[in-house]
């Protein structure tokens, strides 16, 4: 089976999955993604390795794409996602600010919710 994206680690790009498989302090997704791009090295299939890691071959093609097209680095990481939009706008944002550290209406100590 032809392979679009072959993974070939050098001796330091090796040396660095394998600390970071060996050591706890990383996510599992990091040492999932490490484990892919070894596997991938030493000639293992996307089935086979979807097999061994219990994980969707779709990943393993996406990490593979990202080492080529990307380097280690990038293909270990996560790329920054969006959150939820805020409920404010900003200047909404700015007027509540404004009135929280204002003083409290009358006959109050402090204002509440």
């Amino acid at each position: 089976m032809l392979v679009k994206y072959a993974v070939k680690l050098t001796e330091e790009e090796r040396d660095e999955l394998l600390n970071l498989t060996k050591k706890g302090k990383n996510s599992s997704r990091v040492f999932k993604r490490s484990q892919i791009l070894l596997l991938a090295d030493e000639g293992y299939q996307d089935q086979e390795i979807a097999d061994i890691l219990k994980v969707g071959e779709s990943t393993i093609h996406r990490t593979r794409q990202r080492y080529v097209e990307q380097g280690v680095g990038l293909a270990l990481g996560e790329r920054p996602r969006p959150g939820r939009p805020g409920k404010l706008s900003p200047q909404a944002e700015a007027l509540l600010i404004a009135k929280a550290c204002s003083d409290p209406p009358e006959g109050r100590n402090c204002w509440t919710m």
